[in-house]
Parts: C-alpha cells; sequence; structure tokens
C-alpha cells in the first residue's frame, strides 16, 4: 500500500485498517506534520532576516560597549553557616534588615531616602531537608 492509499484509507476509516497500517500511517503523519513545521520555521526565520535587512536595525540593535575596567578578583566567600549560626541573635537580625533595605532600595526607582524596614518576621522552616537536598 502507497502513502497516498494510505492516508485515504485512514481518512475513510481507521477501523478497516490493520494495526501495522495504523502505526506506519501514524509515524507518516508525524514525520510529515514535523517537516512542515520546520518549514514553516525555516519561512519565518527568513522573514525576520529580511525585515532586520529592510529596516536596518541591525546596526542600532547592537551598539558597542566601552572596554570596562579590570576588576580586582572577588575575595573568597564566607564559609557556608549552620542553622544553629543563622538562628542566632540581634546581629544576624540588623544584618538581614540591612540586606532587605539594601535590596528594596536597588528594586525601587525612588532609591534608598525614604525606605526604612522597621520590622520583618521570619517565617517557620516548612521545607522538609528531602525537599532542599533535591
Amino acid at each position: 500500500m502507497s502513502v497516498n492509499e494510505l492516508f485515504q484509507a485512514m481518512s475513510a476509516n481507521v477501523q478497516d485498517l490493520s494495526m501495522g497500517q495504523r502505526v506506519l500511517g501514524g509515524l507518516y503523519v508525524t514525520v510529515v506534520s514535523m517537516a512542515i513545521v520546520f518549514i514553516v520555521l525555516i519561512v519565518l526565520l527568513g522573514v525576520t532576516k529580511l525585515l532586520v535587512k529592510v529596516s536596518g536595525t541591525e546596526d542600532a540593535a547592537a551598539p558597542e560597549a566601552p572596554a570596562a575596567p579590570a576588576k580586582p578578583a572577588p575575595e573568597a566567600a564566607p564559609a557556608a553557616r549552620s542553622s544553629a549560626q543563622i538562628a542566632g541573635g540581634a546581629d544576624d537580625d540588623d544584618e538581614v534588615a540591612a540586606v532587605m533595605a539594601a535590596a528594596l532600595a536597588a528594586a525601587s526607582a525612588s532609591g534608598a531616602g525614604n525606605l526604612v524596614v522597621r520590622n520583618f518576621v521570619r517565617l517557620p522552616d516548612t521545607i522538609s531537608s528531602w525537599t532542599r537536598s533535591a
């Protein structure tokens, strides 16, 4: 049975086909569908490249950045603290408040001038050790 005959038989009644013909027909449909998708993707790629050339925005899309000055090597990161050290005292709370304020100031457009962290509440750790290790 040729491919055209198989496609016509599949469009009429699939129940009349044997299991091997059904599987072969399914594989043919899969290959044809994937070929169509890749052809359409290649056409879209060509259209976008053509639009970039026509609009002339290729040079404006990637401006050259000035050479950045060499940065010194970062210092070694401090060793990871245990949960007993993290659950420590007020010094850790002050550090956490300072880090939270700095992160909020960096994320906000208004700056740190009118930002004050007055209080924060630690939530209980509900994640199991198994989840953390994954």
